[in-house]
């Protein structure tokens, strides 16, 4: 079986996906609300040599322990946040996500007996904000962003995330914000960003759609997840955890979340080892048409209409990137002025992103 590629497309079952109080399966709103973040769970901050002298976590307790029976201590972070904001400097957050995590310290006396580590799927709700700052307090593996909560017509039971890994490179360099450098982050195949509990990373979420959804060998060269031609357009950024630092009288949002095993990753990707997705040609298409008006109704702001569109028919799509005039006036999916507006207006958002000079020809199916 071929590895996906790092940063892209990525299929799953939806009703592997769903635990009690999270009904993927059944819920569009859940589906689209929700990015899933990939982390290790059942493994000690305190094998690391830096946590010996572990100084203070602006928004996460370490604690430490021992499991029955057993005479090492284990340490690790009490939760994981993550913040919400519309700029990008760290400044202005408005909205805290907190995430409880695993502090049953006979799961890691198992790991450190020899058991495997133990990785799970844990659902962050998006909201209308443009970036995500979350803390690296657990090793984080992957975060995926839903697209469609129906891969295709034929393949309904599946459904669409754009993926970014940090496990499948050696590594990648990072703009770090604050002193404007560009910093070596190397990745680890079973821990990802692995132990870097004082740092955070900002996604810029619009972005990261605009530029992800399209195939990876559509990408323009100049733009990028962590490095562009312009210094300062990357959609991944480092910050030190601790220059993110909420005002918490400002803050009208904040949350927290209990630790669940909720998705068990080995779970999930057994299932998931052949898919064949086809695009859809160049003409009108009532699922097509059903799915982008399912979007709208539901007023999913942080979510590009043309994104999903082009995650199910990325020939339409294109069309609407290209030249968006001409897809007002030919409307081939028949879509309300509504819909066509948020079609067009994300899709302008998605031009930078194509090669220069690239033009497409539409092959129209008549029948």
């Amino acid at each position: 079986m071929a590895l996906p590629y790092p940063e892209g497309e990525v299929y799953f079952k939806r009703s592997l996906l769903s635990y009690p109080g999270y009904p993927i399966d059944t819920d569009d709103k859940t589906f689209y609300s929700n990015v899933l973040v990939e982390c290790v769970w059942n493994v000690s901050f305190d094998a690391n040599v830096e946590a010996r002298n572990t100084k203070t976590h602006i928004r996460a307790n370490h604690v430490r322990g021992f499991a029955s029976w057993y005479n090492t201590e284990f340490g690790v972070f009490e939760t994981q946040s993550a913040c919400f904001s519309d700029s990008g400097d760290g400044t202005n957050i408005t909205r805290e996500v907190v995430l409880g995590k695993n502090t049953n310290y006979n799961e890691m006396r198992d790991k450190d007996q020899g058991g495997p580590e133990k990785v799970h799927l844990q659902p962050v709700t998006l909201g209308l904000e443009r970036y995500m700052y979350l803390d690296l307090t657990v090793p984080v593996r992957a975060v995926y962003f839903p697209i469609a909560a129906k891969s295709s017509e034929f393949n309904e039971g599946l459904c669409t995330y754009l993926m970014v890994d940090f496990r499948l490179r050696k590594g990648v360099k990072m703009r770090s914000r604050q002193s404007d450098t560009v910093e070596d982050v190397p990745y680890s195949y079973s821990r990802g960003l692995g132990w870097r509990a004082y740092q955070s990373l900002c996604f810029d979420i619009p972005g990261i759609y605009a530029f992800l959804v399209l195939p990876q060998k559509m990408r323009n060269l100049d733009q990028g997840l962590y490095q562009t031609t312009e210094p300062g357009e990357e959609l991944i950024n480092l910050f030190e955890a601790e220059d993110i630092n909420p005002d918490r009288e400002a803050i009208a949002n904040s949350s927290r979340v209990d630790f669940n095993r909720g998705i068990d990753l080995a779970s999930v990707i057994r299932d998931n080892f052949g898919v064949d997705i086809c695009w859809t040609p160049y003409k009108y298409d009532v699922w097509v048409f059903g799915v982008l008006q399912n979007i709208t109704t539901l007023g999913l702001g942080f979510i590009p209409v043309a994104g999903p569109l082009c995650s199910i028919a990325f020939t339409i799509a294109l069309s609407a990137i290209t030249d968006p005039e001409g897809f007002k006036t030919e409307n081939v999916l028949k879509l309300s002025p509504e819909t066509l507006v948020a079609v067009c207006t994300s899709a302008a958002a998605m031009k930078k992103n194509i090669p220069k000079g690239f033009q497409f020809t539409k092959f129209i199916n008549s029948e």
